[in-house]
């Protein structure tokens, strides 16, 4: 796990690297049939129990609940054989496809041993599955994201790409230039890097690699249970690569290295120039299903690619992506507009179109990506109106309906009702998702003015998300206000609510309305007015958020949403500040 004071803009390596009790491992996780279960203690255990059965720990004995953590965290996990669904309450443990095809391959092989040192003549050191899943291997990834950001590089490629041009890597080498790589295109910057690192007298190389060592990156990477070693045993395991002793000519003494087995040579050519060449990476964010559809199938390749739909209609519609008929994706697409994607290249996706109002499928299309076709049109016909530009009168007829149903109404029920249906998303009663739909109206009425210039500015604090859904502004005593307007030199703060009882009011908005307010005019030069606006105003709730803006010299209108839309719907500037006047 990183430390909180070093940068995570490092290469991590896992700090256990046997690839013997990872298939013990997986074994016991088979045996047990622990597969999809959840993770607890008691499951540590009894796999603690299963490395025992087979020698397979340090002095034969059975190992702490900690121990079998640690080592699923590293090669298993790292490489993508077995990996804990976080996704998952509370946590399973799951076997990958590539777990098993690990499995399938070794698990002949194994024999009882009395511990991992007397019986090391029997253990199993390298495998052709591991070296699938270290070519495949892209930092970062979901699962190590938390201690290692923004580096997009294949570790093991690079590293092949970097020994064909200088023919070794010494430990050193690693720690210092290939684990601070973040990008593919890096090659010839660190390949020069290296050459005049091997230039350098042995006095100065000495000096650069000590004031190394004493940083924090420079004691976890060649010091302390160093990672350039682990790195360097983990490459060992691919059967590809050679641990060797080299002897430079600007150093006292000699220094582990890595090399490319000379029979491996035109193997490791071959899949830089023709099996990987177009590989892209890909920005996995926090998708640990996505990474494990990629690193977990060792017949993928390639990690997914970013595909666009693009909507060159007047129409908004519904878009799912389905994937063996499983639906892998869903989500609004605006008229004219583009949603992304991610697809894996040469895969058959379906996509289907669905009219928003109705739930009824238009359309769909059959798409087969592929690293020069990543484009595809939406052609579908929706006569429905409801996308035409909106005028400030139908915003405005749309907020009072709303404020008047009881959950939602018009196109916007229309649309919840239809996720719901296709989707089997239910929104109907989300009282959140209504406060939100008031928030959004209003800013969809205020940016018309802006439009007019009726106004000078407007910022919602709330957001669009998916789906098209809107979000409400973060609530609380230290959130934001609902929506700021600014007129000349005076800021609006505007809070709404749909709330009409004056319990349920006064409870969600009696003492956050005053915070957001006051907490906005510290942070402004303008004059600031709040404005409070509800469907029914309670006096009692009104006098008590009107009393405490009152000590910071703040006025506060209390205004139903009928009166505060009249007073828009006038379009007049004056009108507009005499209404709300300081």
């Amino acid at each position: 796990m990183a430390q909180k004071n070093r940068s995570k803009e490092i290469w991590l390596v896992p700090k256990r690297v046997s690839l013997h009790q990872t298939i013990c491992l997986i074994d016991g996780i088979i045996e047990r049939k622990y597969d999809g279960t959840v993770w607890n203690p008691q499951k540590q255990n009894n796999l603690g129990v299963n490395l025992k059965k087979w020698g397979a720990t340090l002095d034969g004995k059975n190992v702490a609940q900690q121990s079998i953590r640690t080592l699923v965290a590293a090669i298993p996990q790292y490489l993508g054989f077995v990996y804990i669904n976080t996704d998952t309450t509370p946590n399973t443990i799951c076997l990958t496809e590539a777990g098993m095809a690990l499995w399938h391959k070794h698990k002949d092989e194994l024999i009882k041993i009395p511990n991992l040192r007397d019986g090391k003549d029997s253990l199993i050191t390298k495998s052709d599955c591991v070296l699938t899943q270290m070519e495949k291997l892209q930092i970062t990834n979901p699962i190590i994201n938390k201690d290692c950001e923004n580096i997009y590089v294949f570790p093991f490629r690079f590293m092949l790409k970097i020994l064909l041009r200088l023919k070794y890597l010494d430990k050193e080498e690693i720690a210092y230039f290939l684990f601070k790589v973040r990008n593919e295109d890096e090659v010839e910057v660190v390949v020069q890097e290296i050459e005049n690192f091997r230039s350098l007298s042995s006095q100065k190389r000495e000096i650069l690699i000590n004031a190394f060592k004493k940083t924090h990156i420079g004691n976890i990477t060649l010091v302390k249970a160093s990672s350039a070693g682990y790195f360097m045993s983990l490459c060992q395991i691919t059967g590809i690569i050679d641990k060797i002793t080299v002897y430079p000519e600007n150093k006292t003494r000699s220094i582990p290295a890595l090399r490319i087995n000379e029979e491996y040579k035109d193997y490791v050519k071959e899949i830089l120039d023709k099996k990987y060449n177009k590989a892209e990476v890909f920005d996995f964010a926090d998708n640990l299903q996505l990474w494990i559809d990629y690193i977990g199938n060792p017949e993928r390749k390639f990690p997914p690619i970013s595909v666009t739909i693009k909507n060159d209609t007047n129409s908004n519609f519904l878009i799912q992506v389905y994937k063996e008929n499983i639906c892998k994706y869903d989500d609004l697409i605006n008229a004219n507009d583009v949603l992304q994607f991610p697809m894996f290249v040469n895969e058959e996706y379906n996509v289907k179109v669905i009219d928003i109002n109705t739930g009824v499928e238009l359309t769909s299309m059959d798409v087969v990506p592929n690293f020069e076709s990543r484009l595809f049109e939406i052609h579908a016909e929706n006569n429905d109106d409801n996308e035409k530009d909106e005028t400030i009168e139908e915003i405005a007829e749309d907020i009072i309906e709303h404020c008047s149903s009881q959950n939602f109404s018009g196109k916007t029920l229309n649309y919840i009702s239809t996720l719901n249906k296709v989707l089997g998303l239910d929104k109907l009663n989300d009282k959140s998702l209504r406060g939100a739909y008031f928030e959004y109206y209003a800013y969809k009425m205020l940016l018309k003015l802006l439009d007019l210039k009726v106004i000078d500015n407007v910022i919602w604090n709330g957001k669009i998300g998916k789906y098209g859904l809107p979000t409400q502004a973060p609530g609380g005593k230290t959130g934001t206000p609902d929506i700021i307007f600014t007129i000349d030199d005076t800021d609006y703060v505007l809070e709404l609510t749909t709330i009409k009882s004056k319990s349920g009011q006064f409870a969600a908005e009696g003492s956050s309305v005053p915070d957001h307010i006051r907490l906005h005019k510290m942070n402004s030069k303008n004059n600031v007015v709040g404005i409070f606006c509800a469907p029914v105003i309670h006096e009692r709730n009104t006098n008590a958020m009107q009393s405490i803006l009152e000590q910071f010299d703040i006025k506060l209108h209390c205004i139903t949403e009928k009166d505060f839309i009249n007073v828009l719907l006038t379009k007049n500037r004056d009108n507009i500040k005499n209404f709300l006047e300081i």
